[in-house]
């Protein structure tokens, strides 16, 4: 198992000491014992992850990431960095964070989740070695499904439709090494089984303790302080609210703790899926990585 650790800034390094604590506050004592999450401590033993998948807001200036980056060459075992759906503004604006991470020459790790930011890498920067976020894999995961037991309908195909994803298709690994992609990054479904698949040669990132429901382009936290009729608007600028803020979501329909930071909706893992995933991540090699510190 090889563990990961996604941080914002530098200053939340300084809570890697408090991980078995975190646990605590989010599962309660009884639901976390017996998991030892001790290496996470060691700041040594871990990756580095930098970066945001889900809004180019959210992804440290040409300071932060040199300062990340000078870290990274001596506390942490590599670096990985996440990008967003960029569009073309948005990879014009990522090209000198992109030239840092090649002049660092740390054989970082780039995590795309748009299709044209995977294929503009390959072309200016082929020394990246290049990974599928999980945006990019579709599945089954609409928190408003009560109880998956008393949908009759989907009974006969109930262990499929829960599991289906773009990532364990039959041509998808054989399209990712064409692409020359190494890595796959993905979340647990909120209704599916624990196991990941493995896939040939196609390494696998697992973020945890949360997984991702949805997200989109239009903040709702970013127009907290916009004017009446200003709100929801995609050019209505950014606070970084989310930085300093998320949100504990209720829906009477669902049992799934549900969380809201920035342009994205969370949810975090059951104890049971949690303890089977940290099993299967010790036999077969996954790569762990904790994000409850950008949540």
């Amino acid at each position: 198992m090889e563990l990961a650790v996604h941080l914002r800034d530098l200053t939340d390094a300084q809570a890697l000491n408090d991980l078995p604590e975190q646990f605590s506050i989010l599962y309660g004592e009884k639901a976390v014992k017996g998991l030892d999450w001790s290496a996470l401590v060691d700041q040594r033993s871990l990756r580095l992850y930098i970066g945001d998948e889900f809004c180019i807001h959210r992804l440290p200036d040409i300071e932060e990431l040199d300062a990340i980056c000078q870290v990274a060459k001596g506390d942490f075992r590599g670096l990985t960095f996440l990008t967003p759906p960029l569009t073309d503004a948005g990879i014009d604006r990522c090209g000198p964070l992109f030239d840092i991470l090649k002049d660092m020459d740390l054989g970082t790790e780039v995590v795309v989740n748009d299709w044209g930011v995977l294929l503009f890498l390959k072309e200016k920067y082929p020394s990246f070695q290049l990974s599928v976020g999980r945006l990019l894999n579709k599945g089954f995961k609409d928190p408003r499904l009560s109880n998956p037991d008393d949908a009759p309908e989907l009974l006969a195909d109930r262990a499929e439709f829960f599991n289906t994803c773009t990532f364990d298709s039959v041509e998808f690994p054989a399209k990712m090494q064409q692409l020359k992609v190494k890595r796959l990054e993905r979340d647990l479904f909120p209704f599916g089984e624990p196991e990941i698949k493995r896939h040939g040669e196609l390494q696998t990132s697992v973020y945890f303790p949360f997984g991702y429901i949805t997200t989109g382009r239009v903040c709702w936290m970013s127009s907290f302080h916009a004017v009446a009729g200003r709100k929801f608007s995609i050019s209505n600028g950014c606070r970084r609210t989310c930085q300093k803020l998320s949100l504990k979501l209720n829906h009477a329909k669902t049992d799934l703790q549900l969380f809201q930071t920035g342009n994205t909706i969370f949810y975090l893992y059951p104890p049971s899926k949690l303890a089977a995933l940290v099993k299967q991540a010790e036999t077969q090699k996954l790569r762990l990585v904790y994000q409850g510190l950008m949540v």
